[in-house]
């Protein structure tokens, strides 16, 4: 058991130092990250990454996987812009939980703008976008997988998401039902994208959680795990 401990410990200590390095490659916005907080209920679950396709990253340096998705209907299970939107089924029925809950603590509007995006769509709207960083190209983009939702409110625009209390709500408590805020303030430099408060990305659980107690994006998530066998094994609160 000691050995053990003194192992986990040398791997939390790489895992500091390779986070200082990642972080001052990144630019002024990426601080140096502490050690994971990780409490022992969610430490007990520890997921391989290469088993997770949840945990797919997507960016301009990381193309679509092109792995067999089962699609669903988002219409009418959530409130949506138009009836042909559809999810991955585990990412719509978080969804619909994240909803519900929304509305019983009186948060009102919210619907599903934007979710699975096939190649030639995701094509035609980067080619129509005039600010290319709030979109990627096909074949790099998160809504490509299934499980990226753009998540609006009635009444607000989209400029307006990250202040209204519908945007606000969605911030501090999507990470309950497995979503993380995929573009936050202050990580352009390693997302690639600008802040973008309404696009939300499920990742499931216990994952969402650490990456928001955290304050990680998923970028710097994957390399923690990639750099610790794909495993969370950080310090335990």
């Amino acid at each position: 058991m000691k050995k053990f401990l003194l192992l986990l410990g040398s791997l939390a200590l790489a895992a500091v130092l390779l986070w200082k390095v990642f972080a001052g490659a990144s630019g002024p916005e990426s601080a140096a990250l502490t050690p994971l907080r990780v409490p022992s209920s969610i430490a007990e679950q520890a997921t391989r990454l290469a088993e997770n396709h949840k945990l797919e990253l997507v960016n301009a340096s990381h193309a679509v996987s092109g792995r067999p998705m089962q699609l669903v209907s988002a219409y009418p299970t959530v409130p949506v812009r138009e009836t042909s939107i559809t999810l991955q089924e585990e990412a719509l029925e978080a969804l619909k939980s994240m909803f519900d809950a929304a509305k019983a603590e009186g948060i009102e509007g919210l619907f599903l703008s934007s979710g699975y995006r096939d190649y030639d769509t995701q094509k035609q709207i980067y080619k129509e976008a005039t600010d290319k960083s709030l979109v990627q190209p096909a074949g790099h983009s998160e809504h490509q997988t299934g499980l990226a939702a753009d998540i609006l409110a009635l009444e607000v625009t989209q400029e307006r998401m990250g202040s209204s209390k519908q945007g606000q709500w969605l911030a501090q408590n999507a990470w309950r039902f497995g979503f993380i805020l995929r573009y936050p303030e202050g990580k352009e430099s390693v997302t690639g994208i600008a802040y973008e408060p309404w696009h939300f990305r499920y990742i499931g659980h216990p994952h969402a959680q650490v990456c928001y107690e955290n304050k990680l994006c998923l970028e710097e998530y994957i390399l923690y795990l990639s750099e610790n066998n794909g495993i969370i094994n950080g310090g335990q609160e």
